[in-house]
């Protein structure tokens, strides 16, 4: 029988000054596992107003040196990374044509060789939105599918999996542009169901206890 996992985002947890504060907060708070957050070092806010900043130009190596202790810290307190959030919008409509190279073979490789570094099995990438860009569903997703299997190849090579978080949505005037998933009835339907409505409710009240005790 499998042991259930219960995890978090690291964001807004984990800080670099201190990653062993942070991990030691999250097994305190009852989480055995989270998504390392690696998407906190290239702000969306920041590439949707086609800039960027230089953290992933240095090497893999020096990555590697730089998330050494959040990987030590994590083992130490026994939270294990166990997926991992690629910097995102992978791909940003209307940018100039370099920024978006540098999303595709600069970050997104990298951001492999990390979760590689990490020992995680998975990594989570958002699936490109062109709504409004494009002629149709079927085109963006098309797109998004071409980006994917070059990461698939590193992948292969890495042995990182890969999940594609294909929900994305936007909203224009009043109405409400859907991604990649049509089955959006369906999935609130499930998320609010009355056993998932417990199980977050007993994560939130573990929080709350921590808290409470800080």
């Amino acid at each position: 029988m499998h042991k259930l996992s219960v995890g978090v985002q690291s964001r807004h947890i984990v800080y670099d000054e201190d990653p062993a504060e942070g991990f030691q907060m999250l097994l305190q708070s009852g989480f055995t596992c989270c998504d390392f957050s690696l998407n906190a070092y290239l702000s969306n806010e920041e590439l949707y107003k086609y800039r960027r900043n230089d953290f992933f130009d240095r090497p893999v190596s020096a990555l590697s040196a730089f998330f050494g202790r959040h990987r030590e810290a994590a083992g130490a307190a026994g939270v294990r990374i166990n997926q991992m959030h690629m910097p995102y919008p992978c791909f940003v409509p209307g940018a100039p044509k370099e920024i978006n190279e540098y999303l595709a073979k600069v970050v997104a490789p990298k951001s492999m060789e990390v979760c590689a570094f990490f020992d995680c099995p998975h990594i989570v990438v958002h699936g490109f939105k062109l709504a409004g860009h494009v002629s149709s569903e079927q085109e963006e997703w098309e797109r998004t599918e071409e980006f994917l299997q070059t990461l698939g190849n590193i992948g292969v090579e890495t042995e990182d999996f890969i999940e594609e978080a294909k929900q994305k949505y936007q909203q224009y005037s009043t109405e409400f542009v859907e991604g990649a998933n049509e089955a959006i009835n369906e999935a609130v339907e499930s998320a609010v169901s009355s056993a998932a409505q417990s199980f977050f409710d007993s994560i939130r009240q573990t929080i709350e206890d921590f808290f409470k005790k800080s």
